[in-house]
Parts: C-alpha cells; sequence; structure tokens
C-alpha cells in the first residue's frame, strides 16, 4: 500500500471521527435544552413564589398595624358609640309603649349636647329596630330648634344625630374591618392606610371631642296619622302626634317628656316646586314642635 492510500485511510478515519463527534455533541444538545429550561422555568418559578410570599407577609404586615391601630382607637372611642346605642336601644322601647305622662325637669340647654335620633312609634319598640334607625339617624329642623331655638345652629352644634355620630367611627365598624382583612393588593392597603389615617385626624377626633360633651339624648316619635302612613317624610306633612322625650345620659334619667301635635305648615312661596314647598313645609311644622318642647323645659326654674 503506498503512503498515499494511507494517508488518504486516515484522513477519512478522522473525518469520520469528527462526525461522529459532531453527532454525539448534537445528540447531547438535544437532551440538554430540555434541562436548560426546565432549570430556567424552576429557577423563575421560584423567584415568582419566593417574591409573592415576601409581598404577602410584606401586605399582612400593613393589615395588622392597621387593625391594631384600629383596636387601640376602638377601645377607648368606640365604647362610647357602643354605649350610646345601648342605652337608646334599652329606653326608647319603654317610650314607645303606652304613653307614662309629662315630665319636665331643668335641662342645661347653655352647657349641655344632645345625641339625637327620631323613628316612626312602630321601629321604636324593639332593640333590635331601634338600633337599626339610629345607625341612620339624621339631624332635622326639630332637633335644631329644640337644642338652640332656630332651624340652623351657628358655629358647634349643639345636637348630633346618633347616625352622624356613627357616621363619624365608620373606620372602627366591622365592615372597615372586613375590608381591610380581605385586601390583596399593595395598592389597595395603602389607600386603606391612608383612608384610617385621615380618619384619625379628622372624623374620630371630632366623634371624640363630641362624645366627651354628651349630656342627653332626645328622642322623637312620630305616631300615625289618620291615613296610616309610616314613612316620615309623607307623614310630616300631615297633622300628626309626636313624642318627645329626654334622657340625661349620667344618670340614665327622664328629664323630659312631652306628647306633641305636629300641625301642617303653610309656609312657602307659590313659585317653588312641590318638592322645595314641601321641605319648607316640613321644617316649618318641625321647627315648631321642637321650639314648643324646649319652650316646656326652660319653664322649668
Amino acid at each position: 500500500m503506498s503512503s498515499g492510500q494511507v494517508n488518504s485511510g486516515r484522513g477519512l478515519k478522522s473525518v469520520n471521527r469528527l462526525q461522529g463527534e459532531r453527532r454525539e455533541d448534537r445528540i447531547g444538545l438535544r437532551f440538554l435544552k430540555p434541562k436548560v429550561l426546565l432549570t430556567v422555568v424552576g429557577m423563575t418559578a421560584a423567584l415568582y413564589f419566593a417574591n409573592m410570599f415576601f409581598a404577602n407577609r410584606e401586605l399582612e404586615k400593613r393589615k395588622n398595624a392597621i387593625l391594631d391601630r384600629q383596636e387601640h382607637v376602638r377601645s377607648s372611642l368606640g365604647s362610647y358609640y357602643a354605649t350610646l346605642v345601648s342605652k337608646a336601644a334599652a329606653w326608647i322601647p319603654s317610650e314607645a309603649g303606652a304613653y307614662r305622662g309629662d315630665v319636665s325637669e331643668r335641662i342645661d340647654f347653655a352647657a349641655g349636647t344632645f345625641a339625637y335620633v327620631r323613628l316612626h312609634l312602630t321601629d321604636a319598640q324593639s332593640t333590635k329596630s331601634v338600633e337599626a334607625g339610629a345607625r341612620e339617624a339624621q339631624r332635622d329642623a326639630l332637633a335644631s330648634c329644640f337644642a338652640s331655638g332656630e332651624p340652623k345652629e351657628a358655629g358647634e352644634p349643639l345636637i348630633w344625630p346618633i347616625g352622624g355620630l356613627f357616621r363619624k367611627t365608620e373606620a372602627l365598624q366591622a365592615p372597615f374591618v372586613e375590608e381591610v382583612r380581605e385586601t390583596i393588593t399593595a395598592k389597595r392597603i395603602e389607600f386603606l392606610e391612608w383612608r384610617f389615617k385621615e380618619a384619625e385626624a379628622a372624623q374620630l377626633a371630632e366623634a371624640r371631642r363630641m362624645f366627651g360633651r354628651l349630656q342627653y339624648l332626645l328622642v322623637a316619635l312620630d305616631e300615625e296619622a289618620g291615613a296610616g302612613k309610616t314613612d316620615l317624610s309623607l307623614l310630616q306633612l300631615e297633622e300628626h302626634p309626636v313624642r318627645l322625650a329626654v334622657l340625661r345620659l349620667a344618670d340614665d334619667h327622664v328629664v323630659l317628656r312631652r306628647k306633641l301635635t305636629m300641625t301642617p305648615s303653610s309656609a312657602g312661596v307659590a313659585t317653588a316646586s312641590l318638592e322645595v314647598l314641601h321641605a319648607m313645609r316640613r321644617n316649618a311644622s318641625n321647627c315648631d314642635v321642637g321650639r314648643a318642647a324646649r319652650m316646656a323645659a326652660l319653664a322649668v326654674k
């Protein structure tokens, strides 16, 4: 065999060996690519779940900070509202029963501040209905004219509807707690943190001041007119009896009880819309009743 043939054979073997190695490399890469992909996916998933873990831990930490602060405030301020509603719910049903006669004792209108609730007589006969009505209570002309003698009070209000007190303390109530607990995003918890901070600085601070001044609870109970209307906005346009009673909160003593008649007012202007006309007449009739009760209390020496 010539030297050229030997070299040619060796060259062919080298080429075959290189081709074999390349085939092995390609086969190895085929098996290697899924492994690399699985490794990348696994690392990405691990980073994602680690990030979720730390984000959720931070979220829970921020939730607990709000709830701890809320509980701290509620332990003092919240008890005032609960006590006030409890007193109202225990007392008002007794005033909604058979009328127990007039009472007139001295009321300190100069220094006293009143909580207020107004209900239809039929909605004042159970604890549950009184509690529900108290949360919705609003100020009206009857309340303002009783407390100050005028439909609108100047300066610091002398009478606060229990519903207004409830709304001042919404950040302490169960719905706010549930909203905090169910929050799943950092953006939402940031909003709730801001909301509670604002409530502490404004509504809760005002509620604390108001609760600190309350001395009396005024209740007005509208009895059905001949037409049997239970909607107070309609009932107040008709002649009907209204019971007013005042409870002194310090000792749960009734200092005023009167049963007055609300007479429809003719107040208003001819050019006013029916809605405005009704509102003006309700205000006038309510103020007359409030002033009459106030005069009865002021007559006591």
